[in-house]
């Protein structure tokens, strides 16, 4: 690995990044999930979601490649360049979404889960992953976590109801769905909607 590589991995853990294998990452972003791939002088990437990713940061709108190639340039330069982009599609935290709601999105995941404990009940969740039914409940409460801030960020109708006050109404109305869609097929349901 060289220093470049050094660099740009420790950057992209900074920005929440996840090592993956191999010279693959993935990280949450406010336009939703965007894999990495860092090679000796580029960083090659892609957006879940180009028609969302596509007008705010030029990525690819169709594969929805993002891609970064640095060849000959100086690696401080690189970095720099590298850090503003990353920097520009950086998530909000769950600590902004709560300053700016006062809602919080693990808690409303946990209450709507709990209220609803008597559907997960083992076998019917152990699913292509093998999950019990507390770790489904983990990989749900932070699945609706991540995509209440997503919705957040990219839907203006949105984000104004989450800061009205009905904010928190309409935040547990969003979990149930995703929550009866979730128990109408786990493994599908997880294969349709990764996490990171």
């Amino acid at each position: 690995m060289n220093k470049f590589q050094k660099q740009a991995t420790a950057l992209i853990q900074e920005h929440g990044g996840e090592h993956v294998e191999d010279d693959r990452w993935e990280m949450w972003t406010k336009f939703g999930p965007l894999t990495l791939h860092v090679w000796e002088d580029a960083v090659m990437t892609r957006f879940e979601f180009p028609k969302v990713a596509f007008p705010r940061t030029g990525c690819n709108r169709y594969s929805g490649k993002w891609n970064f190639h640095y060849s000959g340039n100086e690696v401080e330069t690189a970095i720099n360049d590298f850090s503003f982009h990353l920097d520009k599609v950086e998530a909000k935290s769950v600590d902004k979404f709560v300053d700016a709601t006062s809602l919080v999105p693990d808690v409303i995941s946990d209450t709507v889960i709990q209220e609803s404990e008597a559907d997960f009940q083992d076998p019917p969740y152990m699913g292509d992953r093998g999950l019990s039914h507390e770790d489904a409940k983990v990989w749900l409460g932070l699945h609706c976590t991540q995509r209440l801030i997503f919705l957040y960020e990219n839907n203006s109708r949105i984000r104004e109801q989450l800061e009205s006050d009905s904010g928190r109404d309409v935040a547990y109305a969003f979990v149930e769905h995703w929550l009866m869609a979730y128990l109408d097929s786990p493994p599908k349901y997880r294969e349709r909607k990764p996490i990171l």
